[in-house]
């Protein structure tokens, strides 16, 4: 780890939710096919040639340096899938990390290739927050549990129906105390 959760530095790791990533789960390798993957993140559209077949995914795309000089790079990469058993029956894949060999659910674009989290040098975002933004998030979350909106200004809601009372009082007193640390904080 190269900082910890509260100094707010992690130098030379980027969020995960800032990257492209690829989900073996969405993929169902147990079947063959190729499609053209397309999404959009921070305003850059982009699209993958993907063909899967059981044992490994080949990836075809456009990869353009950040200087607008730059000529494109076309690349293209072939990935393993590992196949392991699950607990209560089947088989699941993963993919095996063309950078460490290491077995994924998730490849991440990063410098032209796709790699997993470690070797793409990522990390989550809220290993990146402050105290008191884990505070926010985390009161935020629970006033969303209790069916309140995002507002920490709005009064706690009432008791959702079909929600015990004893969950209800625990998340209350959970609430209470993030938002006591809020202040403290």
């Amino acid at each position: 780890m190269v900082g910890n959760s509260n100094s707010g530095v992690f130098k030379g790791l980027i969020p995960v939710e800032q990257a492209m990533r690829l989900d073996v789960r969405k993929l169902d390798p147990s079947c063959s096919f190729s499609a053209t993957l397309n999404w959009s993140i921070c305003g850059t559209t982009s699209s993958i040639g993907v063909t899967v077949t059981p044992e490994a995914v080949e990836l075809s795309y456009m990869w353009a340096p950040a200087m607008s000089d730059a000529k494109p790079i076309r690349a293209s990469e072939h990935i393993r899938l590992h196949w392991r058993a699950r607990h209560f029956g089947g088989r699941e894949a993963l993919f095996v990390c063309p950078g460490c060999y290491d077995k994924a659910f998730h490849l991440y674009y990063r410098g032209g290739r796709f790699r997993c989290r470690d070797c793409a040098r990522m990390t989550y975002s809220v290993r990146n927050e402050t105290t008191l933004a884990s505070h926010i998030r985390k009161a935020r979350k629970l006033r969303a549990k209790l069916g309140g909106g995002p507002s920490l200004a709005d009064p706690v809601p009432p008791k959702p129906r079909g929600m015990w009372w004893s969950t209800y009082d625990r998340l209350c007193a959970n609430l209470a105390a993030f938002e006591g640390a809020m202040f403290s904080a």
